[in-house]
């Protein structure tokens, strides 16, 4: 797993790219080419997402199943 400090990094150079229309990011000697625009989206949104969880500032979200024939208060 990357520490937050390298995450934090990475978000910073996909960001860069995103906004200068670069499809292709590489950080630490690692290349990734993204199909779309929305596959960096995404990857931003999964990184802004781990970062949260990782410095306590987000909230972890909650999946809430509901059973057919149970019975809720």
């Amino acid at each position: 797993m990357a520490t937050l400090d390298e995450m934090r990094a990475w978000r910073e150079e996909l960001f860069f790219n995103m906004s200068t229309g670069v499809l292709r990011s590489t950080f630490m000697d690692r290349t990734t080419e993204f199909r779309s625009l929305a596959d960096m989206q995404k990857a931003l949104k999964l990184l802004d997402d781990q970062i949260a969880a990782a410095d306590g500032s987000g909230k972890i979200p909650v999946r809430v199943v509901y059973s057919p024939g149970m019975k809720y208060l």
